[in-house]
Formats: C-alpha cells, sequence, structure tokens
C-alpha cells in the first residue's frame, strides 16, 4: 500500500494505491470513509458504498494514513476525520460518519474533538 500525490488541473489529488486478492487500484484518499480490521487483513469502506479487502493489517495501514487525516478510534476501526458528522453518546460513545454508519470508539470523544480542531 502506497500513497501517491497527482497533480491534476484543478489541484492535487492524493490516491491511495491498494493490492487486493484480485487485482491492484488506486482509490482517491477523500473517497475513503473509514478502514475496518478484518482479521490479518484491512477492509476499506468508500463514499460510493463499496468495499475493497487489502493484504496489509489495520495497524500498518494506520502507520500510512495517520499523516492523511486518518484516526484509529477503536482496534478495528480507522476514521477518516472528513467523514466524521458527531457523536451519539448513551452507555458507550458512538462515531457518526457521512454513509450513516455509527461505529464505536474507544478513543475519548475529546482526544478526536481536539485533533480536528487542530487540523
Amino acid at each position: 500500500m502506497e500513497v501517491f500525490t497527482i497533480k491534476s488541473p484543478d489541484g492535487r489529488v492524493t490516491k491511495l494505491l491498494v493490492r487486493s486478492k484480485c487485482d491492484t487500484r488506486f482509490f482517491n484518499l477523500s473517497e475513503i470513509i473509514y478502514c475496518k480490521a478484518e482479521r490479518n487483513y484491512t477492509q476499506l469502506h468508500f463514499t460510493n458504498g463499496s468495499t475493497c479487502l487489502s493484504y496489509m493489517s489495520l495497524s500498518k495501514v494506520a502507520d500510512i494514513l495517520n499523516k492523511y487525516g486518518f484516526l484509529m478510534v477503536h482496534k478495528s476501526f480507522l476514521v477518516n476525520a472528513i467523514h466524521i458528522l458527531g457523536f451519539s453518546s448513551g452507555e458507550r460513545y458512538n462515531l457518526k460518519l457521512t454513509n450513516e454508519v455509527e461505529l464505536k470508539i474507544s478513543v475519548p470523544k475529546k482526544t478526536i474533538l481536539s485533533y480536528l480542531m487542530s487540523n
């Protein structure tokens, strides 16, 4: 998995190269909503509703994507910060995402809000 910045006529586009079982493809980083651990693999979830299974573990994906605005909010979830809508609370905290999915989070809400406000 590698990240490339490509200059396009309307600005810079950052793409992620993902190798999976069937093929190798490029994805815009902004189109990735979140990544979910699937044993030693990582399932990427996109804005168009599709998914892609990467051969890399979530911790390795996080090492690559942390500097591009992705947050490890749980041992099983890495979230693209631009897709966070808010939080729901109750017995536990859930993160609301732009695709209407709610993910259980384990890092304090305050930590996530601090990160979002600093960028």
